[in-house]
């Protein structure tokens, strides 16, 4: 949900916090429920470092890219049968992919988050406050550029990135990766929108969701910076992986 938001600004990695999508929407109603699946519009967005330097070997410096998260638990049908128990209710998740193309079809890459949320009370008027803790990172190179540019770069101390292939980068400082345990605090707030009318459409009301807005001395890296203001940036509710 931040563009160039962080000290170090690498959109598309983190995507629980980076893909800003700008929707056009009418009035804003009263706020809905939190769990539950939400994606970002596919949208240009600068994957830099501080020295200008694409921030992913393979990739080129600005690229498109589409963000999917899920508050709560699974579905009962979503849960393999490997797994003996439930998911646990603070249960979070997220995929963020990135593209080469504006209509969001060429792949390059996909990050997978995995962690916990908690919502420790009102934050401010217009929002809540919105606590995130990081498990697990792990990063899948989708195009073969983006898997040998890594592999000579020996991204994350990998020399043997393949593509389709998914490894462990918690905490990988090449990337700026959260680590397992680091925590970011914001804020989050859900809005009713009435549809445009489409004749493919039966919906009368679109939800949306949006997270504060990072600057300067409310970056979210403790609860003292957390952000004082929501941010413009915009999630549709969605119900299944990839918006189907």
């Amino acid at each position: 949900m931040f563009i160039n938001n962080l000290k170090r600004p690498i959109p598309i990695i983190y995507p629980l916090f980076i893909l800003s999508a700008s929707v056009g929407l009418g009035t804003s109603g009263e706020a809905g429920e939190l769990n539950g699946v939400w994606q970002s519009a596919c949208i240009e967005q600068n994957v830099t470092v501080g020295d200008g330097l694409p921030a992913i070997p393979g990739m080129a410096a600005r690229v498109y890219g589409v963000a999917w998260f899920r508050f709560g638990p699974r579905p009962e049908a979503e849960i393999p049968p490997s797994q003996p128990d439930p998911d646990p209710d603070d249960r979070l998740e997220s995929f963020a992919w990135a593209f080469d193309d504006s209509e969001c079809s060429k792949e390059l890459a996909e990050v997978q988050v995995g962690g916990s949320f908690a919502r420790p009370g009102r934050g401010i008027p217009e929002g809540e406050a919105l606590d995130l803790t990081t498990a697990k990172v792990t990063m899948i190179p989708l195009a073969s550029k983006v898997a040998l540019g890594m592999s000579i770069a020996r991204t994350c101390g990998y020399g043997d990135w393949k593509v389709g292939k998914p490894k462990d980068v918690t905490g990988c400082k090449d990337l700026g990766m959260p680590a397992a345990g680091d925590m970011h605090f914001d804020l989050f707030a859900i809005k009713t929108h009435p549809a445009k009318a489409a004749a493919e459409v039966r919906l009368t009301e679109v939800e949306t969701l949006q997270f504060g807005k990072r600057d300067g001395d409310h970056d979210g890296t403790t609860p003292e910076t957390r952000p004082d203001q929501l941010g413009d940036s915009l999630f549709t509710r969605a119900e299944t992986k990839g918006g189907g």
